[in-house]
């Protein structure tokens, strides 16, 4: 069980965070955090790993020592310039927030480290994150989740265990992770979308530039290819002639493509999810693209000079 999810367009809030020795920065009262309610077990079903430290247990309960797990995020801002296995530990100081008693604090300690994940959006920078039990500062609304071997709905079995403990609990929805991400994550399918229509565009306006600018090259040089077909050139040899000029600027238009790219991808880092900005098998399946595209755009000019009759050709002004 869990209070918020990943990609869910939120973050909770569970009050400021103060560590012992280390100010915040910007003279500011308080670290800021983003917080989670979980379960043990949390980790493992979502697939989030532990940098360092281990998971709740049955025995981080109410009444015993308040326990914390935080994000590498957090760990690198709460204790700036350790590794994450050094922040196992330590000690935090959570602002409770209570009207009642606005300066009260609780003392979490540190047990494990986990790595960083995006919780309100795709383009969001990685933020410190903590994350306490359930059993030691309780929710009423919690996400159960549930992950299956093969991908079956389970949302009736759960409904029926929960009425069985309990029928006056209520769910009030059930869904897959992807339907509960699908509108968090429709500005970046919109875009995916939309650079990927203009990448087919720019693809098939490449490949008609380079087939005019053939067609137009090998019909200027029409008198030329029947004088080399009058003094014994092979059809193949014109054929390598002109897929040589053509593929010359398929290739230098390519190494310049690849350069802006390069250069212009990192500006666009905080757009990409699951890539690095240079990305070898990204690079190089565009550059193998393009080559295969201006091969395909110079054959039709290729065979058309391959076929000029040469007696013909001498009369071409």
């Amino acid at each position: 069980m869990a209070r918020i999810l990943p990609l869910g367009g939120g973050g909770g809030g569970l009050g400021g965070v103060t560590v012992p020795g280390v100010p915040p920065p910007n003279g500011r009262s308080s670290f800021s955090a983003d917080w989670n309610i979980v379960e043990p077990g949390y980790f493992a079903t979502m697939r989030i790993p532990l940098a360092a430290g281990r998971d709740f247990t049955a025995i981080d309960r109410d009444g015993a020592q308040a326990v914390a797990i935080v994000g590498e995020t957090a760990a690198r801002t709460f204790w700036p310039g350790t590794q994450s296995h050094d922040a196992v530990g330590r000690l935090l100081l959570q602002q409770t927030g209570n009207p009642d008693t606005p300066n009260a604090t609780r003392t979490l300690l540190v047990i494990g480290v986990a790595r960083d994940l995006k919780y309100r959006s795709l383009g969001d920078a990685p933020r410190s994150f903590v994350y306490v039990p359930l059993q030691q500062q309780y929710d009423s609304r919690v996400t159960i989740v549930a992950r299956t071997h093969r991908g079956q709905r389970l949302a009736g079995e759960i409904r029926a265990l929960v009425a069985s403990m309990n029928p006056n609990l209520p769910i009030v929805a059930a869904q897959t992770l992807d339907e509960y991400t699908a509108l968090n994550l429709v500005p970046q399918r919109v875009a995916a979308s939309v650079s990927g229509s203009l990448g087919l565009v720019g693809l098939l306006l490449a490949a008609i530039g380079i087939y005019g600018v053939m067609a137009y090259a090998v019909t200027r040089r029409t008198r030329e290819i029947g004088v080399r077909i009058a003094l014994g050139a092979q059809r193949a040899d014109v054929v390598g002639m002109v897929l040589r000029q053509g593929m010359s600027l398929a290739l230098i238009g390519s190494c310049v493509g690849l350069l802006l790219a390069a250069a212009v991808s990192r500006l666009l880092a905080s757009l990409l999810f699951g890539i690095p900005p240079l990305d070898a098998v990204a690079f190089g399946g565009a550059a193998a693209l393009f080559t295969v595209t201006g091969l395909a755009a110079c054959y039709v000019p290729a065979r058309r000079a391959a076929r000029i009759n040469a007696t013909e050709a001498l009369r071409h002004e």
